[in-house]
């Protein structure tokens, strides 16, 4: 639910459909290959599909067509505590920062890394982590330089989670292990 009316996926459905409060349908998209969702506070809906790029759906208006940015394979994305920022990773190895600014998303490339396999981004939009093969790079917002670089997992991270307090790390690999990691030194 929005401030901006009801949200809705039907289970096994390939399509979403925003409704208003009077229960009609403001708009129908298609979301057959959905990856992951973000919902950002001026109301913009962003999905992450399978062979369809990176989709902006403004939530309140009837018809307006969804908004592509690049038709690239996006496979990761993270939204920060305030949920302004989102980080997002593609195949290519381009790292993207998507920020809600003057009720319109501007995304552009922060960094190329190859081989990230997902990101997080802390609860402050300071920090990113980018999941590696078999490391995990920690990035300075501001600087965009390399914080620290953790020696990780036997096989290939699926996700990571920095915490609320910027303290934390967690990581979930191909071998069905959860692990902890202490960030501060």
């Amino acid at each position: 639910f929005s401030e901006r009316g009801l949200i809705a996926w039907a289970a096994g459905s390939p399509s979403f459909r925003q409704y208003s409060e009077a229960g009609e349908v403001l708009s129908t998209h298609d979301f057959s290959r959905l990856r992951r969702a973000a919902l950002l506070p001026s109301g913009w809906l962003v999905s992450l599909c399978y062979g369809q790029g990176l989709r902006l759906i403004r939530l309140g208006a009837a018809s307006d067509p969804p908004v592509v940015i690049g038709q690239k394979e996006f496979i990761d994305l993270d939204q920060s505590g305030d949920g302004k920022t989102l980080v997002l990773a593609d195949l290519a190895g381009d790292i993207w920062l998507l920020r809600d600014r003057n009720d319109h998303p501007e995304a552009t490339v922060l960094t190329h890394a190859e081989g990230v396999t997902a990101v997080a981004i802390g609860e402050a939009a300071q920090t990113i982590a980018l999941a590696k093969e078999r490391s995990i790079q920690l990035i300075d917002l501001t600087t965009r330089k390399l914080i620290r670089e953790i020696p990780s997992h036997g096989r290939a991270i699926l996700d990571i989670k920095l915490s609320a307090d910027g303290r934390w790390l967690a990581t979930g690999d191909l071998d069905q292990a959860a692990r902890v990691w202490s960030i501060i030194d």
